[in-house]
């Protein structure tokens, strides 16, 4: 079917993504720290 493989990769893409144990190289630039952001409601 046409587009099949687009409707594939929206529908589970996501899921995919989360589920590696280390995003892309790439992803984010270089320098990124997960840890650096705001404060988020709950944390200390």
């Amino acid at each position: 079917m046409v587009g099949a493989d687009l409707d594939f990769v929206e529908a589970v893409g996501a899921s995919l993504a989360v589920s590696l144990p280390e995003p892309p190289l790439g992803t984010f630039p270089s320098g990124y720290d997960p840890d650096g952001g705001p404060a988020y409601p709950g944390d200390s």
